[in-house]
């Protein structure tokens, strides 16, 4: 359904999230500029598996040949999961926790959205942004016109604009 509205609508860049997992979910249909798998949680147990292994091999399997993909949230046990299915989807694999911003600190950003896991949150979109910046569709979309301010002013209002709660807390 949200697949048609898009299509009807013309929308230009969509964020799809996953329903409960990767490798049987509905939305593998498509084929991104880029995949995004956040964290690994012993959530939705019956449907994706009872250790984060599991969990993690059915997160990976949103990850599509030759699309990259970034990581949120790594683990020890999870890490070995992602990079190997990256490597026989061709697909080139980034860490959020680890990547370096060049001139970029974290702390420097001011969030409406409360809660220390929000900051690894950041870490993510900006390392997804950094990737979406090297593509040359994504760039032709925005038209090279996206900035760090206007990634800063979208942040103020995220808890408004997704209706995640007036006080910043979820």
């Amino acid at each position: 359904m949200a697949f048609d509205y898009f299509a009807k609508e013309s929308v230009d860049i969509a964020v799809i999230e996953t329903g409960l997992g990767g490798r049987l979910d509905s939305t593998n249909i498509i084929t991104p500029m880029l995949s995004i798998i956040t964290n690994i949680a012993l959530d939705h147990c019956e449907h994706l598996g009872f250790t984060l292994g599991e969990i993690a091999r059915e997160k990976a399997g949103i990850i599509k040949h030759g699309v990259p993909v970034v990581i949120g949230e790594v683990l020890h046990s999870t890490r070995p999961i992602f990079t190997r299915k990256a490597e026989e989807m061709e697909s080139k694999i980034l860490f959020a926790q680890e990547y370096k911003f060049k001139d970029v600190r974290i702390s420097d950003y001011d969030m409406d959205l409360k809660g220390d896991y929000q900051r690894f949150n950041l870490r993510t979109v900006l390392t997804s942004l950094y990737v979406l910046s090297t593509n040359e569709k994504f760039r032709e979309i925005v038209h090279n016109n996206w900035s760090d301010s206007i990634i800063r002013e979208a942040l103020k209002f995220t808890a408004k604009t997704t209706g995640l709660g007036e006080d910043g807390y979820i």
